[in-house]
């Protein structure tokens, strides 16, 4: 049986007169998910790829870095040169990488080790 997708994300500022606001509901054609929890190494040179599981189309992928001191880097290229992402400690970003398919991100912490967390879903 397909499974519902449901993705959201908003930043509302004060009583809410700024914001925004995005969700998108979608039924699953693949059968593979994630939601794992990563160790993610400091350096200056390449990034580990992220474990994105079975999972082999480019859905939105949740990266969430439960580290309270040290942020990671998250990019497209092993490098770390594509479009890196900061995620600062305790913060998470929503992504929907289109470069790969399945989808191949890199990650590398900043100082000392990180957990981050994963989720996605086969779309």
């Amino acid at each position: 049986m397909p499974e519902t997708i449901t993705v959201a994300a908003s930043l509302r500022v004060g009583s809410g007169l700024m914001y925004g606001q995005f969700t998108k509901t979608a039924v699953q054609s693949g059968t593979e998910n994630v939601a794992t929890t990563q160790n993610i190494a400091a350096g200056t040179g390449n990034g580990v790829l992220v474990d994105v599981g079975a999972v082999n189309s480019s859905g939105d992928i949740y990266i969430e870095n439960t580290d309270v001191t040290n942020y990671v880097e998250i990019a497209n290229v092993e490098a770390m040169t594509g479009w890196p992402q900061k995620i600062l400690a305790g913060h998470a970003i929503l992504i929907h990488p289109t470069v790969n398919n399945p989808p191949v991100l890199y990650a590398r912490a900043n100082t000392t080790a990180v957990n981050i967390r994963v989720v996605s879903a086969e779309l």
